[in-house]
């Protein structure tokens, strides 16, 4: 299985790309998030794409543009998204760049996934809070890499025909 990933130069997909047989792509090895062209046609060719760009514009770009390429192949796409995106009422958002496109992003997912239903593509989205790495939230609880890799595995073990 060939898996792909964005932001894999820091935090969780740091510690994927390291833990897993990914393959990490971003600008510090010749693949901007932002004109995607180049990192399309390369990733075309994997099995998993685990989107996880910390840049929300260019995460839905991505996922709509490898999903519009990949629905009919049993494929995998992993959407990494902030939990606040989930609980927090979108009315939160509009103060937050960050917060208020990853909400944006989250509506796309369920546009496309509502659309096609007789796709063969999986969809899986995760949502986590905290991170260890995370220094801006001292004393709450935080999830670890290790707790995050496990999810990641037991997702990417599932057979196609599971819809998560």
């Amino acid at each position: 299985m060939k898996i792909a990933i964005t932001g894999h130069t820091e935090g969780i997909g740091k510690y994927l790309v390291e833990t897993l047989p990914a393959d990490g792509f971003s600008r510090s090895n010749g693949y901007n998030i932002e004109t995607p062209s180049k990192l399309l046609s390369k990733v075309i060719s994997y099995d998993v794409f685990i989107n996880n760009t910390y840049h929300p514009t260019a995460q839905e770009k991505l996922f709509t543009e490898i999903f519009k390429k990949w629905k009919y192949q049993e494929k995998h796409i992993v959407n990494v998204l902030n939990l606040n995106t989930l609980i927090l009422p979108p009315n939160r958002f509009s103060s937050n760049e960050y917060l208020s496109s990853k909400y944006k992003f989250y509506e796309t997912i369920c546009k496309y996934y509502s659309e096609n239903i007789d796709k063969r593509e999986k969809v899986t989205n995760l949502f986590y809070g905290t991170l260890e790495q995370n220094p801006n939230y001292p004393g709450k609880s935080k999830v670890t890499n290790k707790a995050v890799l496990e999810v990641f595995k037991y997702v990417l073990d599932q057979p196609h025909n599971i819809e998560h």
